[in-house]
């Protein structure tokens, strides 16, 4: 068994594509595909379009999967995301916010490293972790 891809909904899958791409070097393996009749007929929910890309880079060993199936309704909390390590924090936050990112919080500090959740163009969120 092995895991092939972590999948998350985004409300803009071009912003988002762009951002992860740009601020962390991905590529896209499939670039917004439409699913539409795949994703009707899987989640039993009808959809008008859904669109799907998956990105990977050299450090990334499974495909990051965003699908846009519209506005979906989502929790505050960012219960799901992707996280990236990073070697310095402060640094890769600049970058983001360059990129148009904002905090979803302040950064905080564990036994492991320094953490926080950037919410990101698109939709979505991610967390940066700079581990010690």
């Amino acid at each position: 068994m092995a895991l092939l891809h972590a999948s998350i909904a985004v409300d803009d899958i071009e912003a988002a594509q762009t951002f992860l791409c740009a601020m962390f070097g991905l590529t896209p393996l499939l670039d917004r595909i439409d699913i539409t009749d795949a994703f009707t007929r899987m989640t039993g929910h009808a959809v008008d379009r859904c669109l799907l890309s998956q990105l990977a880079g050299p450090e990334i060993p499974v495909a990051l999967e965003l699908i846009e199936a519209g506005r979906l309704p989502r929790a505050s909390f960012p219960h799901a995301h992707f996280s990236f390590s990073v070697p310095q924090l402060d640094d890769a936050m600049a970058r983001a916010f360059r990129l148009g990112a904002r905090a979803r919080g302040v950064i905080t500090q564990f036994d492991e490293g320094r953490s926080v959740y950037l919410s990101i163009p698109g939709g979505m969120t991610i967390e940066l972790e700079e581990l010690v």
